[in-house]
């Protein structure tokens, strides 16, 4: 099969897709048969890091003005008016410092319109257009029809207030909706890079590690992890847990056996390649392949479990045994979190399990080959789950970032760990007390890397259960956030949009 070259000229992208589809072999296709450079389908958008430090000389001194202390120190904030009057009086211009913006955010600021600017033309043609009553507008010169001679420049507006746009009308290149209760941005694939893959500082954070040894036995360690369970939960969406009952042995069982089946041959695992998602058992690769702007890199499986378990002779003969065990034993562990999640929303221990939390259950397994070209795509776009919780098995490799304080963090493996995260469902019907984050997974130079991830719902299945924020726990000051929904209806919304890095809790807020 032949690829488009990165500069050709004629691409066309829908053909290369289906072409990639078609070989029913996923990316380990790709690097068995020996790729040196990835195909254009998995090249994302980029945009450049560099900043031309501004060395012209001035002869007068640009007015800075230091906003430290404005609302504590009166005699301070009299000083400041004068600059500010002064300032504005004179020049009609001036720099403040110690604002109250972090930096980090302005910085972010000016990398979101780069990314704009510099994305394909393709993706900025939805937003041109000369009609200036519009939220969001993209030209070239606003009076270009009119003005003797055009500026050189581009430019883009949005209106953002009084009427605060949602965040899908927004560019997905520079969204960044942010409220009291969630973050939600896309990032692009190289910022925010450093050494060890993470965010600048991100030794500074400790990812949570809670330990659930005592948890049957001793109802004051049963309270103290109930306490810590909550915290994570409300504060990064993410934790790990060890001593959770499921022996070593059977979490390296389950690596191998995702290692066995992506490992066989293709004539075996073609049998198992679809894209129809009603189905219990799903191979291929990137499941929004045909509508997402960029693939990734992983070839991936899904194996429906719950409700309905399937028969051994349905699931791969590669991992089927270690499938059945360790199915039973995750959905174990998550009967015992949805215990403490419920007790830390101040509930019956059995709350979120009488209301069907615990009823589905779908493992995925991914694979991600080594990469060629690890800085031009991505393992795993950015993306939050669509389900209550997940449970994640992870090898050793590494490359799992989950977005905490507006930064990437490295989710350290961590020997005999399980890595747990709130999924949107539970964001939704928690009414934000616990949220579910971004995550992505980084390609890399080194692999294969092999997670297996446990998705706690009932998925596509018509099922006519309503989920709506949990009514024990609203009050006048804390109303219901959301609309009710179904399970199916979720993740048909969640599967049409794609990872494209935004969350769909937007699409059912009120």
């Amino acid at each position: 099969m032949v690829f488009a070259r990165e500069d050709e000229v004629d691409y066309d992208r829908k053909s290369e897709v289906q072409a990639f589809d078609e070989t029913k072999s996923g990316v380990k296709g790709l690097v068995d048969a020996g790729v040196t450079k990835i195909p254009r389908i998995f090249i994302h958008p980029q945009c450049s890091l560099e900043r031309n430090p501004n060395s012209s000389k001035r002869q007068f001194s640009f007015p800075v003005i230091d906003l430290q202390d404005i609302h504590t120190n009166p005699g301070r904030r009299k000083e400041i008016v004068d600059k500010v009057r002064d300032a504005s009086e004179t020049l009609g211009f001036f720099n403040v410092i110690n604002h109250g913006i972090p930096e980090n955010k302005s910085l972010e600021m000016i990398e979101g319109v780069r990314r704009f600017f510099e994305q394909a033309t393709a993706a900025k043609k939805q937003w041109y257009t000369r009609d200036i009553t519009k939220t969001v507008v993209h030209n070239s010169n606003f009076d270009l029809l009119t003005s003797p001679a055009a500026n050189w420049r581009d430019s883009f507006y949005a209106i953002m207030a009084p009427d605060v746009p949602s965040p899908d009308e927004l560019p997905q290149a520079c969204r960044h909706h942010q409220s009291a209760q969630d973050i939600h941005y896309q990032k692009g694939i190289l910022e925010n890079r450093s050494s060890n893959f993470g965010y600048k500082g991100s030794a500074e954070l400790t990812f949570p590690i809670i330990d659930l040894d005592g948890t049957h036995t001793n109802p004051t360690k049963r309270r103290e992890i109930v306490d810590k369970v909550r915290d994570a939960s409300e504060t990064w969406g993410f934790f790990q847990v060890v001593n959770h009952g499921i022996p070593n042995s059977v979490l390296e069982e389950m690596i191998q056996g995702t290692r066995r089946f992506f490992e066989e041959d293709d004539e075996v695992k073609m049998q198992l390649y679809t894209r129809d998602l009603t189905k219990k058992v799903i191979y291929n690769s990137n499941f929004d392949l045909y509508s997402s702007p960029a693939a990734n890199w992983r070839d991936s499986m899904l194996c429906v479990m719950a409700p309905n378990t399937p028969s051994p002779d349905e699931l791969p003969q590669a991992c089927r045994e270690i499938l059945m065990e360790y199915s039973k034993e995750v959905m174990n562990l998550g009967c015992l979190l949805f215990e403490l999640l419920s007790e830390g929303l101040g509930l019956h221990p059995s709350y979120l399990k009488d209301i069907d939390c615990t009823e589905g259950l779908s493992v995925i397994f991914n694979y991600y080959p080594e990469c060629p070209q690890p800085e031009l795509t991505i393992g795993t776009t950015n993306h939050s789950d669509n389900d209550f919780i997940t449970v994640l098995l992870q090898d050793q490799l590494g490359g799992l970032q989950v977005m905490h304080q507006n930064q990437w963090i490295d989710v350290p493996p961590t020997p005999g760990a399980l890595v747990i995260n709130i999924g949107d469902l539970l964001q939704l019907i928690s009414n934000d007390k616990y949220k579910s984050v971004e995550h992505r997974v980084l390609a890399n130079r080194v692999g294969p890397r092999i997670s297996v991830a446990s998705f706690f719902f009932t998925g596509p299945l018509p099922t006519g259960k309503i989920y709506g924020p949990i009514k024990d726990i609203l009050t006048d000051k804390n109303p219901p956030r959301y609309r009710e929904t179904t399970v199916k209806e979720y993740h048909d919304h969640f599967c049409g949009k794609g990872l494209d890095g935004t969350s769909s809790l937007s699409h059912f807020k009120l």
